[in-house]
């Protein structure tokens, strides 16, 4: 008969039987355990999630063909290799996504989306905002002011896959609880240890995952939410006037970044239901999937990427929003023209302070 060997949660160490409290203790972290709670954990630890083959594609399956979308032009970057599209008597000038003017013909190569966030704000609302937001910043480099830079932002529609599901999580904490009191000689600290075991099920729908490899994430996801209760299937007229991206992240790949999020948010989740401890730290966590399936769609940005002394700086706005994130510079000369004015200035103030004193 083999006898079972349990490992102590929270370090790893090996579990002895404590006849006394009829739990199991470790040695090493001094924690005792429920028996019936170790067990439970150890076959949720030890059980294998199947999230391979748990997303399925939207059921209307003839608009999620693979084939092109024969009324658009193409163009190829050289610089940074997007793919880019848009309706013939719409040319593009530069690359959104480096700035490169130089693009090249190529053949269309456009996965045809589900659905579609139209544009509700246009370029005037745009070159204002980015305006708006330049005004005060009195070390930014001139060429970001210029008028001629701020007519150069571009809309852009960015490829989206959207998951839903249901998501069950089980995650473990170890909780401690510190209480004091004192009598006549002595104060004292007695410390409680917790195995906390928390589970939970919720409905995820539209976790969005941008399909795009030149797309920043962390630019897609400072602008969101998009609003997906006001898309709508998809008309190639929606895309006169603007550029359109690749799909270039398939399925597969995206649903790893989505279940990242998803596992991410039910954690949060259930943080919030550990209460009156002194300190909680997770141990492990598990998430299994169920009823998942996969949308995709095209989402409004307006952008303008420009390379300054090497490194490109991004503006970007939620074209259905307005929410906007910047990457800006600081000009040396500015800098260093401010820093030497202000210098100057505390020269003086101190020289006639000083004067008045005496």
């Amino acid at each position: 008969m083999t006898v079972p060997e349990y490992k102590c949660p929270s370090c790893g160490a090996g579990l002895v039987f404590d006849n006394r409290e009829q739990k199991m203790f470790c040695r090493s972290c001094r924690i005792l355990f429920d028996v019936e709670s170790l067990g439970q954990y150890e076959e949720e630890a030890n059980s294998p999630l199947d999230l391979a083959d748990t997303w399925q594609p939207c059921a209307d399956k003839s608009r999620l063909q693979a084939s092109a979308l024969q009324d658009l032009n193409a163009l190829s970057c050289p610089s940074c290799g997007a793919e880019l599209a848009f309706i013939p008597n719409n040319p593009a000038t530069n690359c959104p996504y480096c700035g490169n003017g130089a693009l090249n013909a190529a053949q269309p190569s456009m996965l045809k989306p589900d659905l579609i966030i139209p544009f509700k704000l246009d370029k005037d609302y745009a070159e204002k905002a980015l305006a708006d937001h330049l005004h005060g910043k009195a070390l930014l480099p001139t060429l970001f002011k210029t008028q001629s830079h701020i007519d150069s932002i571009q809309g852009i529609y960015v490829p989206c896959r959207l998951f839903n599901c249901t998501a069950c999580a089980h995650v473990q904490y170890q909780a401690i609880k510190k209480s004091r009191y004192s009598n006549a000689e002595y104060d004292y600290t007695r410390t409680d240890y917790y195995n906390v075991h928390r589970y939970g099920i919720a409905v995820f729908e539209n976790v969005p995952v941008d399909a795009s490899l030149k797309m920043d994430d962390a630019v897609m996801e400072s602008i969101e939410p998009f609003d997906y209760r006001e898309a709508v299937d998809f008309q190639s007229a929606y895309l006169a006037g603007y550029l359109v991206d690749a799909c270039d992240l398939d399925a597969g790949q995206a649903k790893w970044r989505a279940l990242e999020r998803i596992k991410k948010t039910l954690e949060t989740l259930l943080a919030t239901s550990v209460l009156s401890y002194s300190s909680v730290t997770m141990q492990s966590s598990s998430v299994q999937v169920q009823n998942g399936f996969i949308r995709y769609v095209f989402v409004p940005v307006w952008m303008l990427t420009t390379l300054y002394e090497g490194k490109r700086y991004c503006f970007a706005i939620n074209g259905q929003t307005g929410k906007l994130v910047s990457d800006l510079p600081v000009s040396r000369a500015r800098f260093w023209a401010w820093f030497l004015g202000l210098g100057a200035a505390l020269f003086v103030f101190g020289a006639l302070l000083l004067k008045v004193l005496i």
